[in-house]
């Protein structure tokens, strides 16, 4: 994660007020279904990839578990016998074919050194920026089955009343080298993005927040705020599948299209690429030199202001509506 990127965090993680594109078509579908959504939520398509924190306290001598932040925050408190990492042990500046390929080596050794071995149950959590998606993603990308979020983070256990420790982690590396085999098809290069532009079959999702979308952003983008993912408050917890979907559906983000997630350095972007997964999208893949790289090369296209894609979408009145348990501005 970017010094720009920590620093929009801390001063937004506390005012995830939600606002999003999509025109009447949204606030119809959410306002049709309000009331049923919040007697009979939908589950996850895949619900595995989130687990309570009962569950981390019933499975403890079971999974690995990882906190995703900054060593101050961690020393300060975490889950007992956790590893700890950061976004930017896990950066990637270029998606060239050498870049990545040297990228894996370099990831692989961290996973090695956070003693994590292919076949682990791995639970990662973090301060409540909801970055510890990163890592799952990439776990995802190097085949590694059983990987989970703690949903809410840090907080959620506090809530639980779960037993905490300060100081450095004790984990130590693994006898043998973590290997993975990446999977190209859940990874986006800046040729991949450059060559889908303006492809109806093709979604790309800017998960930036919109000051940053409006000043630049890739032709064709659709801005989502990667933290509307989640219920605002002091526990940032997923919010419903049925609220997520309707949301995703009314921004034309539909399963039937291979959709690209990108933000400022990758980080923002697994969140949305993350739930899009737990909502069972196919095909659901990473820029993960995101802006960052695009920007670099001034012959690639840029755009500012409003997504292309809602242009024509009818001017809409400020209007609050609930949808489950969560209020929806639209």
């Amino acid at each position: 994660m970017s010094t720009q990127e920590h620093s929009l965090f801390q001063s937004r993680i506390s005012r995830r007020s939600l606002l999003i594109g999509g025109g009447a078509a949204a606030l119809g579908l959410a306002t049709a279904r309000s009331s049923s959504l919040a007697r009979f939520p939908t589950p996850y398509a895949n619900p595995d990839g989130l687990v309570s924190a009962a569950w981390v306290m019933q499975h403890a001598d079971q999974i690995k578990l990882v906190a995703f932040m900054p060593v101050e925050t961690f020393e300060a408190g975490h889950i007992p016998g956790s590893a700890r990492i950061d976004a930017p042990e896990l950066t990637v500046a270029s998606t060239a074919d050498a870049s990545i390929t040297a990228w894996q080596s370099q990831v692989e050794g961290t996973l090695t050194r956070l003693n994590l071995a292919p076949g682990d149950t791995v639970v990662i959590y973090d301060d409540g920026s909801l970055f510890g998606a990163r890592l799952w993603w990439i776990l995802d990308l190097l085949g590694h089955a059983d990987k989970r979020i703690l949903n809410g983070g840090m907080a959620a256990w506090q809530a639980a009343r779960g037993e905490i420790e300060t100081g450095p982690s004790t984990v130590t590396s693994s006898a043998g080298d973590y290997a993975g085999t990446l999977d190209h098809a859940k990874l986006a290069t800046r040729t991949d993005v450059l060559m889908s532009l303006g492809d109806p079959r093709f979604t790309l999702i800017d998960a930036r927040e919109a000051a940053a979308f409006q000043v630049g952003h890739i032709p064709h983008a659709i801005n989502y705020d990667f933290s509307y993912n989640a219920e605002a408050g002091p526990v940032a917890v997923w919010k419903s599948a049925d609220l997520l979907n309707a949301l995703y559906a009314g921004l034309g983000i539909t399963p039937d299209k291979r959709v690209v997630s990108y933000c400022y350095s990758g980080v923002h972007s697994c969140v949305t690429y993350f739930t899009l997964k737990m909502l069972g999208y196919p095909d659901v893949r990473v820029y993960t030199g995101s802006w960052d790289e695009w920007k670099t090369n001034p012959y690639y296209p840029r755009e500012a202001g409003s997504s292309s894609s809602l242009k024509n979408a009818p001017v809409r009145q400020s209007t609050q509506i609930r949808v489950g348990d969560s209020l929806l501005e639209s």
